[in-house]
């Protein structure tokens, strides 16, 4: 994360629809400016911009409803009205009146009907990439753009994501490759492409229905009823940039229609505009609202960076911290959080290099990563804990033991390996995924998740490796868990580093809380964790099923008030 830009959630809470969370960045200071991304990436896309406009303003950047870390939106209709009326509600959730508004391509279409629908809350709007479509352009469009992602149990739609995203540089639109549709554009390079990639994987599908709503919506009427200054801008390579010709004279005054000749150019003029109309007063900090009815999504801060978290404030009780394995996410916790609800306050958090914690400063060794778990818990202030950890994590459980008053401490499947197996693990658990010019990294991800639901450890399959219990083949949970792995990069590495060569037993000594050992039975850790237990006073060990539902319930019933 660049420095200076952070991470934040508005809760959106409107009479008869389900509370929803809105994901954003935000830099700067002075006058507050709004960001709305294109399609199908999420406010990453501004991370530069934010870098260089923080001298002058407040930017905030929402990941559009669908996008990035935010809730969809109820409904399925492919209408922009309901994204603006969107936008409204979370500048009133953040306390923010009025502002300059800047959108791309997407985001553009979105912010157009913003202004025209709420004139008073936009001080100017800057329209980057305008859709003004013909009737057959809208109907090729909506037949032929919007492919569903669809896992399959070969794992070959990664590679299809990854061309897709790629042609979309290449060619517009991207389905139809003709030297015609030729965009003179340099194919950007792996790293600029897996980021992009990764967000069109954070949508899936739950972002279709914005993107088919910059199409659908009448774009010359939207300007017809424009009465806040609107500029309409485009850079020459921009396939949208004929469209600017397409825009009628007869449009009201307050709008401006301009040619650019480079992305620069236009992010120049734009930061030139908002100088000269943006007067509202800085906005304040507006903390995360909770949810009542569900578990929520959050961002707790440390000095090594922001670390993410789904929490639930509801229920009795010491809160209990749930902490993954190496190369997964607090996703890993789904099913508990739920069952949970209402009965335990619960906070999972995304280790630090994992999930959308993503990169901090501190480090990814298992010392680093308890530290940066004791400062976030102080950050949202909360100090006596009750922790539960899975296999690499139950020792950070154990470190974060020795800094926080832990009342209890449940270990499932914790790692306590021989000399010989743990060189093996801490040279081949980790995959290198690092990004490559045409996806073999997202098919090596797949790979892995796949093999590590069939074998312990995955990187070494033979049948005497073979895991016992059902495995979860199922293609959408194969291809979160692929997620998690490239996510995890390179963080996985130096965290399987320390917690394979960790003496549990020694760590766990002097802890004076109660610890409950736990393991899937059948299970590649079943014996370990036993001779863990027996080590520890000949603890008993709590067999846990390989069916996902009754694995959650055992582990919940322990906390029954």
């Amino acid at each position: 994360m660049s420095s200076g830009i952070t991470r934040h959630f508005a809760t959106i809470a409107l009479p008869g629809a389900p509370p929803r969370q809105v994901h954003y960045r935000k830099a700067g200071s002075g006058p507050p400016v709004l960001l709305l991304h294109q399609s199908p990436v999420s406010s990453a896309e501004y991370i530069h911009l934010m870098a260089e406009w923080a001298g002058d303003f407040t930017l905030i950047a929402p990941d559009s409803p669908g996008f990035g870390l935010s809730d969809a939106l109820p409904g399925d209709e492919p209408i922009i009205e309901p994204y603006a009326q969107g936008i409204a509600a979370f500048l009133d959730a953040i306390g923010v009146q009025r502002c300059g508004v800047y959108g791309t391509h997407t985001g553009a279409m979105i912010a157009a009907e913003f202004a025209r629908a709420f004139p008073q809350r936009c001080e100017v709007l800057v329209l980057n990439g305008y859709v003004v479509a013909t009737d057959a352009e809208k109907a090729d469009v909506m037949a032929n753009y919007f492919v569903p992602l669809q896992p399959n149990p070969e794992g070959s739609h990664m590679v299809w994501a990854w061309v897709r995203m790629r042609d979309q540089m290449i060619f517009y639109p991207w389905y139809r490759k003709t030297a015609q549709t030729r965009m003179t554009f340099d194919i950007p390079g792996p790293d600029m492409l897996h980021p992009f990639t990764m967000d069109y994987f954070r949508s899936a599908n739950a972002g279709l229905r914005a993107y088919k709503a910059a199409f659908t919506y009448d774009a010359i009427a939207g300007l017809r009823g424009m009465s806040a200054p609107c500029f309409a801008l485009a850079f020459q390579q921009d396939v949208l940039f004929e469209h600017l010709d397409r825009i009628p004279k007869d449009i009201p005054k307050c709008i401006t229609v301009e040619g650019h000749a480079t992305p620069p150019a236009v992010e120049a003029r734009a930061r030139e505009l908002f100088k000269a109309h943006c007067k509202a007063p800085v906005p304040g900090h507006t903390a995360t609202a909770t949810i009542e009815t569900r578990p929520w999504q959050s961002l707790a801060t440390t000095p090594a960076g922001q670390v993410f978290m789904r929490r639930s404030h509801m229920g009795a009780g010491r809160p209990l911290v749930l902490l993954h394995d190496a190369g997964k996410s607090s996703r890993q916790w789904t099913l508990l959080l739920q069952m949970l609800h209402g009965r335990k306050p619960t906070l999972a958090f995304d280790l630090p290099g994992h999930g959308e914690t993503g990169a901090t400063t501190g480090g990814y060794d298992v010392a680093a990563m308890a530290a940066s778990l004791q400062k976030a818990l102080a950050d949202i202030g909360t100090e006596d804990i009750d922790v539960m950890a899975v296999g690499a994590g139950c020792a950070v459980a154990a470190s974060l033991a020795k800094l926080c008053h832990v009342k209890s401490l449940t270990l499932i499947d914790p790692w306590h390996v021989d000399a010989d197996l743990a060189a093996r693990l801490k040279a081949g658990l980790a995959p290198e995924l690092a990004a490559n010019w045409y996806g073999g990294h997202l098919v090596h991800a797949w790979a892995a998740a796949r093999d590590a639901e069939l074998f312990w450890p995955w990187f070494e399959p033979r049948h005497a490796n073979r895991i016992q219990s059902q495995p979860t083949l199922d293609p959408w949970a194969v291809h979160l868990n692929a997620l998690d792995l490239l996510k995890a990069q390179p963080a996985q590495r130096a965290f399987v580093a320390g917690a394979v060569h960790m003496d549990l037993a020694k760590e766990l000594a002097g802890i004076r809380g109660e610890i409950t050992f736990a393991a899937l039975a059948p299970g590649p850790l079943e014996t370990a964790t036993q001779k863990l237990a027996a080590r520890m006073n000949g603890a008993s060990v709590m067999a846990l099923s390989d069916d996902p539902s009754r694995y959650a319930a055992a582990l919940a019933a322990l906390f029954r008030t």
